[in-house]
């Protein structure tokens, strides 16, 4: 070694002029010959020596580098440095260097060798050599040097790979796992060499690499396939991406060749080399071709080969300069998509959108992907031209096997053979469905990595529209294919939402044969090449055909569909292409009504009015009267029939959420969106009474609200009665599919019931209820109210504003009264007027009494005053009292203890009916005679128990607010006037002392008092005829005085005997002590009721 640096110190002084050129040569042959023996010993005699201590040294301090040179057992390695660095400052380069290690490894020769001992050992030695020519002349680690100068050596390297390769090639059998492997530790070995220490210069080894599997028609190694990766390397999925070509664990042979290839042109491009990267595109282009047809047998090798091919392809399309890159016909050219495999389809599909992809991340002109659209229109069209060939060669099949019978059952032997060859004819179907399905896929991955509408749109311009106007043609049940192109158009329009608003085109006339009639209604004018209104017309025909089918598709294509046309209408109104009275006008050309009457299209209008508000709730507003219209005909469909409603439902009251005839919807408001959230099962819960809500609206909307003229009201009443009477129909002809005649019930039979009382209710005054809903010879009438009278009844609670109305009430009740004594319905009438009095919110007006505290201080209290004075008219009463007697009870649902007017409105409503009653009441206990009979205990029985069930609410008030002073009077004189007919032996003074009715009369409630006077003058009239009218049970039946009961009476109230009343009167009158035993406010510790219930006299019994 020192030597050798004596002598390159000698050759430094020799390149003087001075010095003679022989001595130079001489010089330079003698440092030749010096090195030359250098490295003799250290590759010969001392590399085990080298080797040894490298890897004791270990990678991390020969990285730091420091001292690596200074020890004491180095010197092979100082050698060696030593002599790289003489030949490389006599030299210039590394090429000397190199030249000698291979001139003394060239006798050892090894190409016929089959040892890979003798392999693996000269692989060491060149592993071994590289790291060392990164250190400096000082022992250090140079960074970056290998980037700077080449260190390559292909010369040494090419052998061993030779060799390897022949020894493959000469066996024609399966190949040992082993040396698969060994062969992939090869292409790993050069992909290092080249990635890590760039030996960039490709000629030497890439031919080799390359024509090892070009010469196998770039198969995988034999027996591979049981082993690593069955598909494409994984940067091939992420060309957009900047993928890494670092070699994983599951690559094969095939994939480290594809990686070597990626590294050296993406170097060389960014060298900008062209030159030398248009000769690497050239060398490894593969030039044959693939064949894999359909009808023969699909071997894996065949189909993995066909895969590498286009992996290559894809590798440099994406690695090379753009105007080196393989051109797409080569893609195109590798599968014949009418006859090929479907397997091998797939693999072309799979090229085109890893490469349009990848395209679409650059940054070139978007002509470039003009080629792309049309490579995936021809996929597309080879795919349709197969469906459609699919069944029709079956069907050749069968008929041309009939021929073939010269017999007379040829017709059913072609019968027979299409049933045998149908599942053949699916199968094939099948196939090319997927294929189809797979060019749709990627197209629509495309399509949402496109980076601008304009790229989208240059894709599918070319083959969707096609596509879409063939898969109405020929895919009818391939509901797969449809979904999918369906799912392409949703992306683009989804992306078009936010682009700019071209112009507004014109519109497209073209004939059509399918369902519907959208060509009928079509203006003259023809549309722009746009790409939006290109796809509107092949997707309203789809439309057309899904709904006016007779076979009802699946609800998946049928959502979808309709999916895809409300948005692609969306985008087209928002650019200016479309109206939306194209949509939503009953004459507009792209409407709904415009589809042929089918049950789906019934069902799915809702779905689509849900579907238009839901992309632009601002529309609500101008078809505001289409919405609502549709909107109320849907909602009272069957509940078979409910799939959509919800949805409209929810998107109507979010989009009219300030809309009046929308207020005061029974759903809640999410509170994070803001927005109502309605489900199913909550729509189907709350249905009826929205309709009940919407009703009163419509009421509210006519009656409630002041306008400036007569004729907004008379236009607001027009427009709800349009509405309501499109309601009614729908329930009507929603009835007449059940088919069932008049007599027959059932859910939705109660459920049209209960509108039709609803609009008896609230819409009376509006529209009339149809006479269709109030002929029980045409439609069930409810068993327990045959002639909606509550309905009537609610009607007239919300017109008590009008001063004529209490009057008109008063009178209907009277007649009501009438026939159910006559009628002997006194349980049903009071079970309507519990119904009537129910669910009504006390003190939300207080201007505007309820309808139960109507009845409560304004009528019953002219009943009260009749039925205790006049023959006869405790009959009458007696339904009052057990219509109060459900309704006192659930009170508590009906006010608000918090709320001032609330507990106000109820107190007054209790106290007037208590002073009522007793004022009523004391005109029956001076006659002893008449408390005993049985028709009078009948009478104070009912009362005691009204006024039973209105304690707990005049408790719970008084026990919160304490407001109850008068009531509370009453009840100690109830309590007294029972205790004193329970004990009649007692002496208990006289019960009634002057004075005191004076005193009582100025409580009263007067509230009411000209129609409490014009109801009892009206009753107290009729009475004196109406039992004289009843000749039915005889003359003699009648009633003479308050006092008697005739037999009428007795049997209309079904009255018992004396002993029975008695006996029922005293149960209620104990059950009425014990109840206020059992209340805090009236128990025996309070000190506003007496304590004691010896010598009860007169003032025991009256208020004080």
């Amino acid at each position: 070694m020192f030597i050798s640096v004596m002598v390159c110190q000698l050759h430094q002084v020799a390149n003087h002029g001075l010095v003679p050129f022989s001595t130079k040569e001489e010089i330079k042959q003698l440092l030749a010959t010096s090195i030359e023996n250098n490295l003799r010993i250290v590759l010969e005699d001392r590399f085990g020596e080298f080797r040894h201590y490298l890897g004791r040294v270990g990678l991390a301090q020969f990285r730091e580098g420091a001292g690596v040179l200074r020890q004491k057992d180095c010197q092979p390695i100082q050698a060696l440095v030593a002599s790289h660095h003489l030949l490389f400052e006599t030299q210039g380069s590394l090429v000397s260097f190199w030249e000698a290690v291979n001139d003394f490894f060239r006798d050892a020769c090894i190409a016929n060798r089959s040892d890979a001992r003798l392999l693996e050992q000269r692989w060491q030695i060149i592993i071994s050599l590289i790291p060392l020519l990164e250190l400096d002349v000082h022992g250090k680690l140079e960074h970056h040097r290998r980037s700077r100068i080449s260190t390559e050596n292909w010369h040494f390297v090419k052998p061993l790979v030779d060799t390897v390769f022949r020894f493959y090639n000469a066996s024609h059998t399966i190949q040992h796992p082993s040396f698969n492997a060994y062969c992939r530790k090869i292409y790993a070995r050069c992909f290092n060499l080249i990635n890590e220490w760039h030996w960039n210069n490709f000629n030497a080894i890439l031919g080799t690499l390359f024509d090892f599997f070009a010469q196998n028609q770039l198969a995988h190694l034999r027996n591979e396939e049981y082993w690593g990766n069955h598909g494409s390397p994984a940067f091939l999925d992420q060309l957009s991406q900047s993928p890494s070509l670092e070699i994983s664990r599951g690559d094969r042979c095939f994939h480290i060749l594809l990686k070597i290839i990626g590294v050296l042109l993406l170097r060389l491009r960014a060298s900008q080399n062209s030159r030398k990267a248009q000769n690497l595109v050239f060398r490894v282009m593969p030039n044959h071709g693939r064949y894999l047809p359909k009808e023969s047998n699909l071997l894996q090798a065949d189909l993995d080969a066909l895969r590498n091919h286009h992996d290559l392809l894809c590798t440099l399309y994406w690695a090379s300069p753009p105007q080196y890159r393989p051109r797409l016909k080569a893609f195109r050219d590798l599968v014949d998509m009418r006859s090929s495999h479907r397997h091998a389809c797939h693999l072309n599909i799979l090229a085109w959108s890893r490469l349009v992809n990848f395209q679409l991340s650059t940054h070139e002109p978007l002509r470039n992907l003009d080629g792309f659209a049309e490579w995936h229109s021809n996929m597309l069209e080879c795919a349709l031209d197969q469906h459609d060939i699919a069944r029709t060669d079956g069907e050749l099949e069968a008929r041309n096997a009939g021929l073939a019978s010269l017999d007379s059952s040829s017709r059913l032997e072609i019968s027979h053979r299409l049933l045998q060859l149908e599942p053949k004819v699916f199968h094939n179907e099948f196939q090319v469905e997927a294929v189809i399905v797979d060019a749709l896929t990627a197209l629509e991955i495309a399509i949402r990595s496109a980076p601008n509408n304009e790229a989208a749109g240059k894709l599918i311009r070319q083959s969707l529209a096609q596509a879409l106007r063939r898969l109405e043609l020929s895919l009818r049940g391939a509901n797969n294919v449809v979904l999918k192109a369906l799912d392409i158009v949703l992306a683009y329009t989804q992306r078009s939402k936010a682009g700019v608003s071209p112009k507004r085109s014109q519109k497209l006339n073209e004939e059509s044969q399918d369902f519907g009639d959208w060509s009928a209604f079509e203006d003259e004018e023809t549309l722009n090449d746009n790409t939006l209104q290109m796809l509107e017309g092949p997707i309203r025909t789809l439309l057309s055909n899904c709904f006016g089918a007779d076979i009802v598709p699946k609800d998946e294509l049928l959502t979808k569909t309709v999916d895809c046309y409300t948005s692609l209408a969306s985008v087209l109104v928002h650019q200016g292409h479309k109206s939306w009275d194209d949509y939503l006008s009953p004459f507009g050309q792209s409407s709904w009504e415009r589809l042929r009457m089918t049950p789906q299209s019934q069902k799915y209008h809702a779905y689509y009015l849900a579907n238009l508000l839901e992309l632009n709730s601002g529309i609500f507003a101008n078809f505001r009267e289409h919405f609502v219209k549709v909107w109320l005909t849907a909602i009272v469909e069957r509940e078979v029939s409910l799939k959509f409603q919800y949805m409209l439902t929810n998107s109507v009251l979010n989009a009219g959420s300030e809309d009046r005839l929308l207020h005061n919807p029974p759903f809640c408001v999410d509170r994070t969106s803001a927005r109502f959230s309605i489900t199913p099962s909550d729509f189907l819960t709350a249905r009826l009474s929205l309709i009940t809500t919407v009703l009163l609206n419509m009421w509210e909307g006519v009656n409630g609200v002041s306008y400036d003229s007569h004729d907004t009201i008379t236009r607001i009443k027009q427009e709800y009665k349009e509405w309501l009477k499109a309601m009614m129909a729908a329930m009507k002809a929603n009835y007449q599919e059940l088919d069932q005649g008049p007599n027959v019930g059932g859910a939705y039979v109660e459920f049209v019931q209960a509108v039709v009382q609803a609009l008896h209710k609230c819409t009376s005054t509006i529209c009339p209820v149809d006479k269709f809903f109030v002929d029980p010879r045409e439609f069930p009438p409810p068993a327990i109210d045959p002639a909606y009278v509550v309905g009537q009844l609610q009607n007239y609670g919300l017109r008590l504003r009008d001063p004529k109305t209490p009057k008109q009430l008063a009178a209907f009740l009277q007649s009501l009264s009438e026939q159910a004594a006559k009628g002997g319905q006194q349980s049903e009438l009071a079970y309507r007027l519990r119904t009537t009095m129910i669910d009504d919110f006390e003190g939300r007006d207080p201007a505007n009494p309820t309808l139960r505290s109507f009845l409560v201080r304004g009528i019953i209290p002219a009943y009260l005053v009749v039925g205790f004075s006049t023959p006869g008219g405790w009959v009458f009463l007696l339904p009052f009292l057990k219509a109060l007697q459900m309704v006192f009870p659930v009170l508590f649902a009906d006010f608000s203890a918090d709320e001032e007017s609330s507990v106000t409105s109820v107190t007054s409503m209790l106290s007037s009916f208590l002073q009522n009653l007793w004022s009523s009441w004391r005109m029956i206990v001076e006659d002893a005679n008449c408390l005993a009979k049985r028709h009078v205990q009948h009478l104070l029985r009912e009362c005691y128990l009204t006024v039973t069930a209105l304690l707990p609410v005049l408790d719970y008030i008084h026990r919160l607010h304490g407001s109850t002073d008068g009531p509370f009077r009453i009840i100690s004189a109830l309590k007294s006037f029972a205790v004193w007919t329970l004990e009649p032996d007692a002496d208990h003074g006289d019960l009634l002392q002057p004075g005191h009715g004076t005193i009582f009369d100025a409580t009263l409630d007067y509230s009411f008092d000209a129609v409490r006077t014009f109801a009892q003058t009206e009753l107290q009239r009729s009475l004196q005829t109406f039992w004289l009218r009843d000749r039915s049970r005889g003359q003699t039946a009648n009633p003479v005085t308050i006092a008697e009961c005739s037999e009428v009476e007795a049997a209309t109230v079904g009255l018992g005997s004396q002993e029975e009343e008695k006996k029922q009167y005293h149960e209620v009158a104990r059950g009425f002590l014990d109840c206020l035993e059992a209340l805090p406010s009236f128990g025996t510790d309070s000190r506003r009721l007496s304590r004691s219930r010896k010598g009860l006299g007169l003032d025991d019994l009256m208020l004080i």
